[in-house]
């Protein structure tokens, strides 16, 4: 009899421990992301999209290609809220890019891009917040697909 109520109490006890360290959550539908543009339409990166918010700042996601590594393919992703305006202003500054040679840097979310005139491009280095930092190049008319412009 006593074998009985340790072997239910074990099992109870296994029961509430097992409950006790469960990480797992309700699942709920999520929705898909909007493509405003692909900087290389063969290779499909750089390529920038968004999930639409109701007050206007949307989720904005910059996906690239890391090009530090020769044979490795690193895609790395910079993430921020806009609005329009601020997704114009992006554009400018990264348009206004290619007629200086200075370097100029600015904020996207918590990482921050620093971009640099090289020849007929230029080139975008991020410092991303956790520390693993990348760049890739975009031109004039790349630039223009990844906004939608073309």
């Amino acid at each position: 009899m006593m074998k009985k109520y340790l072997i239910i109490i074990s099992v109870f006890c296994l029961f509430c421990f097992n409950n006790m360290f469960c990480q797992v959550g309700k699942s709920k539908t999520v929705e898909e992301s909007i493509l405003v543009g692909k900087a290389d339409k063969n290779v499909g990166y750089p390529r920038l999209d968004f999930y639409k918010r109701e007050d206007g700042n949307n989720l904005y996601l910059l996906t690239y290609i890391n090009l530090e590594y020769a044979n490795i393919r690193d895609t790395k992703t910079i993430s921020f809220y806009a609005n329009q305006e601020d997704l114009e202003y992006l554009f400018n500054f990264l348009m206004d890019g290619f007629k200086t040679k200075e370097k100029r840097s600015i904020t996207l979310g918590e990482d921050e891009i620093i971009i640099k005139k090289t020849m007929a491009s230029i080139r975008i280095s991020v410092l991303h917040s956790q520390g693993l930092n990348g760049w890739f190049y975009l031109s004039k008319r790349q630039t223009e697909r990844l906004f939608g412009k073309r």
